[in-house]
């Protein structure tokens, strides 16, 4: 039995190359959650912009119709006060 006179035989693994992914099916459905939840964002932030335009729509709507009757009644004044000199 002697050792030197037997090759030694070291079995290394392939080397690594880059894959493209693999070809099972995402069981979690992940990247399917993930397209969901940006969706979900886009129509958070689509809501959020037309609620803001629809409530400054609200605020103008309610402001001219103050100013409206602040007109009115200051017509009104113009019209006593002309009366009465």
């Amino acid at each position: 039995m002697d050792l030197g006179s037997e090759p030694v035989v070291v079995r290394t693994a392939p080397a690594l190359s880059p894959k493209s992914p693999p070809n099972y099916p995402d069981l979690c459905g992940r990247r399917r959650l993930q397209h969901e939840v940006q969706i979900l964002n886009r129509e958070i932030g689509f809501l959020e912009v037309n609620s803001f335009f629809f409530l400054t729509l609200q605020v103008l709507d309610f402001v001219t119709f103050l100013l409206g009757i602040v007109l009115l009644v200051f017509d009104e004044l113009l019209l006593v006060m002309l009366f009465i000199s």
